[in-house]
């Protein structure tokens, strides 16, 4: 037992100089360490709940090539979606500069017409003493007036007139027979009637020609029927009414053209006549 520290220092110095021969092996792999005689007697665990030593590197595990991850399926591209327009706003409508009203026109003037009239189914005049009866022919007619003029364009105007009218129908019929003197009688017979009227036409202008319609309205203020010097006076109608309606042209101021008027109501009782009427008119507007 005296030589015990000499083999126990004999044996440190070799164990120290291994280590300083062998620096590296430090680096490769250490022993594990020796395991306490109170832990060989401890319970075995299983191998996955016993941690190594964070000090001891583990083996190095064979290399292995790296696996290529899946090629990543490349998302849909998104679906551009037209961008809506906003809804644009109305252009504002220029307006258009207002052309200024033409101004109402007022005329006045003077109407002459001159034509044929009739008294339509009028009965035959009957010649006193004798067994002939006369039917009635369209005669000479005549008109004079105030006319009147509101020209509201140069396209339409309102036509008021206020006038007298003669109208007159007639006829005549030659005996067969001669007399002594060697010369047939003849007899005659006819109509008179004087009115007075109201015609409101329409007047539509275009260039320098016009056309006219309207109503008309008048008065039988006097009447007469004669056969053969024999004269009498028919129960007149006072009332009268029919339509009026012509045309012409417009000689800078003056109106020349024609215009007709067709009654609908008799002139008298018991004639059966109703007048009507065709005339060359001129009317000049000197207001």
């Amino acid at each position: 037992m005296k030589d015990f520290p000499k083999v126990l220092f004999a044996v440190a110095f070799l164990v120290a100089a291994s280590f300083a021969q062998e620096p590296a092996a430090a680096h490769t792999q250490e022993p594990p360490p020796p395991v306490a005689a109170h832990e060989a007697d401890a319970p075995q665990l299983e191998p996955a709940a016993v941690a190594e030593p964070a000090t001891e590197p583990a083996e190095a595990a064979p290399a292995t090539e790296p696996v290529a991850p899946p090629p990543a399926i490349p998302e849909p591209a998104p679906v551009a979606t037209p961008p809506v327009p906003a809804p644009a706003a109305p252009a504002p409508v220029a307006q258009a500069p207002s052309e200024p009203s033409e101004p109402i026109v007022f005329e006045a003037g003077l109407r002459l017409g001159l034509g044929v009239s009739q008294f339509r189914d009028h009965i035959a005049l009957k010649v006193p003493n004798t067994k002939y009866a006369i039917q009635l022919d369209p005669a000479f007619s005549l008109s004079v007036g105030a006319a009147f003029q509101i020209g509201f364009n140069k396209v339409f105007a309102l036509a008021p007139e206020l006038q007298y009218t003669l109208y007159r129908a007639n006829g005549e019929m030659v005996n067969e027979f001669r007399n002594s003197q060697n010369l047939r009688p003849l007899y005659d017979a006819g109509v008179y009637m004087h009115a007075l009227e109201l015609p409101v036409l329409a007047r539509f202008r275009f260039g320098s020609g016009y056309a006219e319609l309207g109503p008309q309205v008048g008065l039988n203020i006097y009447s007469k029927t004669y056969s053969n010097a024999d004269y009498q006076r028919p129960d007149k109608n006072l009332l009268a009414f029919g339509v009026a309606a012509g045309g012409g042209v417009n000689l800078g101021g003056i109106l020349a053209g024609v215009r007709g008027y067709f009654g609908f109501l008799e002139y008298a009782k018991d004639a059966k006549g109703i007048p009507w009427g065709v005339q060359l008119s001129i009317t000049p507007f000197v207001f």
